[in-house]
This record gives structure tokens, C-alpha cells and sequence, in this order.
């Protein structure tokens, strides 16, 4: 992205990033959380997502939110499509062999990801 671009993105990535930051302080915030949030990780790929769709789709997703994301939803079906695409393409560039009957499965996995997304 060309530096003159990115600033008509900074303030809708400010945004997002605040949202995220008030979803942590929160969830940090709960009685039951010790200070510490369950499934971080998780938060993080919600914002990647969220900070990803301003720019691309020109929209929020509203997938900060402090409650899970329902399982047929289409941030996480997102989520869940890219997660499996690099798991999938580790273990096919790990690979050991070529012309194993494994790495075959493996790349008919991939190409489902990206086709079935």
C-alpha cells in the first residue's frame, strides 16, 4: 500500500485497535478472569480480521465482541478457513518425499481450503 493510502486507513485502524483494547480491559475486568484471558489468541486473530475487512471490504465485521463468535458465523468460518490453509500448507511444504500418497492428500486438503472458502 502506497504511504499516501495508508493514511486514509489510520483512523478506521485506530478504531478497530481501540475496540480491541477495550474488549482486553474487559475481559481483564471480569471477576473470574485473575487478570489473565482465556484463548488470547483467539482476540487476536478477531482483530486481525476486523483491522484485514476495513481496508479490503471497506466494513466491520463486528467481530470484537466479548461473547464467542457463533460456530456458522462468517468471521469465524474465516477464521477457521485461513487457520486450516497454513496448517495444511506446513505440513505440505514439510513434506519429506514428492510423490508420497500422503503429500497427494495433503494438497487435495489445501485445494479444498481455498476452493470451499
Amino acid at each position: 500500500m502506497r504511504p499516501k493510502t495508508v493514511g486514509a486507513y489510520a483512523s478506521l485502524q485506530d478504531d478497530v485497535t481501540r475496540n480491541l483494547v477495550d474488549v482486553i480491559k474487559a475481559l481483564i475486568g471480569k471477576d473470574e478472569s485473575g487478570g489473565q484471558i482465556h484463548n488470547f489468541t483467539n482476540y487476536v486473530y478477531r482483530w486481525a480480521l476486523e483491522a484485514i475487512s476495513v481496508v479490503v471490504l471497506d466494513k466491520r465485521l463486528g467481530c470484537l465482541t466479548l461473547d464467542d463468535l457463533e460456530p456458522g458465523s462468517d468471521a469465524k468460518l474465516m477464521i477457521d478457513g485461513v487457520l486450516g490453509f497454513f496448517d495444511a500448507f506446513v505440513k505440505l511444504e514439510m513434506s519429506a518425499t514428492a510423490l508420497n500418497i500422503s503429500i497427494i492428500a495433503k494438497l487435495c486438503f489445501f485445494f479444498y481450503l481455498l476452493l470451499d472458502r
